[in-house]
């Protein structure tokens, strides 16, 4: 089921703005949240893109942001309404924190997306849906430009470049020796590991400290050069992730993360995957349990029958990474056009229902999973 299309009645109606200009202001709202995680990213590019497709103005919105904008107002509802005095009322609200808007405001957007960016592609009513990617902020522009400040830091860098992206691990198990017998097949290069903001600091230094003893016992420490950034180097200076998805030969994933792997297959660039098993039982009770691995598996199924997930446990040892580039996939933009249709028309309809047709959300209904699709 597709975006309904406009009867003559609701053609010659205006669409309903929230500011008397009539320019449509799209918000992603962070609010609280970390602006690092993939929500946070994925939420700031899909705003922009709907901006974009209603000629509209994008603003981001975190609390840091607002402390910067309103440092002497204290009270979080006050920056907010002062933001919306200067800047205008928002027309669509996305973040999945966006609710808080209307908690503490007078804010009635025509769209209020609270959807986590998941289920946005899991309701999205066409039949090409990708579903296990998700919405990003990554443009061709923005991995060219990352790629050529990548370089420029590391002129003297060897290749290949293989790039260790660190997800959500919860043990270090056998990581580095999959590492060393999956993803060392070239006999040369470069080994960057990249932290995220789910990375364990302490599992991330057994990582690293147990491959660079098992490549210096295979004698190969002068044809390997590891670089391990700090987890506070990375969110703090400069963080090497997005020019590494342009520049890298090679990008290997550990753990689970749809926004990474969305993030590289909008290039084009396959995914080679490793995910632990869970962990022992916390003290508090709470593990990952074998059912929540498998099933992160079992929901790439598609993407690996089409090449851009390749699980490490599938590769030949000690053989080269087959990274051969595939048509680029962006979910981004899919979602971005049906909220940008969906908006006209409800907006539309708005003009005559001004109360009754705010706060609407393009993707509470529940529909049926469709087919999957690849180029």
């Amino acid at each position: 089921m597709d975006t309904p299309e406009l009867n003559e009645i609701l053609q010659k109606t205006p669409p309903y703005r929230c500011n008397a200009d009539g320019i449509v202001r799209v918000w992603a709202y962070i609010g609280g949240d970390d602006p690092m995680r993939g929500e946070s990213r994925g939420a700031a590019g899909l705003a922009k893109r709907v901006a974009e497709k209603l000629n509209g103005q994008m603003l981001y919105v975190d609390q840091d942001m607002l402390n910067k904008a309103f440092p002497n107002t204290k009270s979080m509802a006050r920056k907010l309404k002062k933001l919306m005095d200067r800047d205008g009322r928002p027309d669509i609200v996305i973040g999945y924190t966006a609710e808080q808007l209307i908690h503490k405001t007078e804010a009635d957007p025509t769209f209020l997306i609270d959807t986590i960016l998941p289920n946005m592609v899991k309701r999205l009513p066409q039949n090409d849906t990708v579903n296990p990617l998700v919405p990003h902020h990554l443009t061709a522009d923005d991995l060219t430009q990352h790629g050529r400040e990548f370089l420029a830091r590391h002129t003297d860098i060897k290749n290949p470049i293989t790039t260790i992206l660190l997800a959500n691990i919860r043990a270090d198990d056998n990581v580095a020796t999959i590492i060393d017998t999956h993803c060392l097949g070239d006999n040369t290069g470069t080994v960057y590991f990249c932290p995220s903001t789910r990375t364990d600091p302490d599992i991330y230094k057994k990582i690293v400290s147990k491959l660079k003893t098992l490549i210096k016992q295979n004698g190969l420490s002068q044809k390997f050069n590891i670089i391990a950034p700090s987890l506070s180097s990375v969110r703090n200076q400069y963080n090497p992730y997005i020019g590494l998805l342009d520049q890298s030969d090679h990008v290997v994933l550990i753990g689970e993360s749809q926004s990474m792997i969305s993030e590289s297959i909008a290039n084009g660039r396959p995914v080679h995957i490793h995910i632990p098993p869970p962990a022992p039982p916390a003290q508090d009770g709470y593990s990952l349990c074998i059912e929540d691995s498998e099933w992160d598996i079992k929901k790439y199924r598609d993407l690996q029958r089409s090449g851009y997930i390749r699980y490490l446990k599938d590769h030949a040892p000690d053989t080269p990474l087959n990274s051969t580039r595939l048509p680029p996939i962006n979910i981004t933009d899919k979602i971005a056009e049906y909220i940008a249709r969906d908006f006209d028309r409800v907006s539309r309809i708005r003009t005559n229902r001004p109360t009754m047709m705010a706060m609407q959300n393009p993707f509470c209904l529940q529909i049926d999973k469709p087919k999957v699709s690849y180029p």
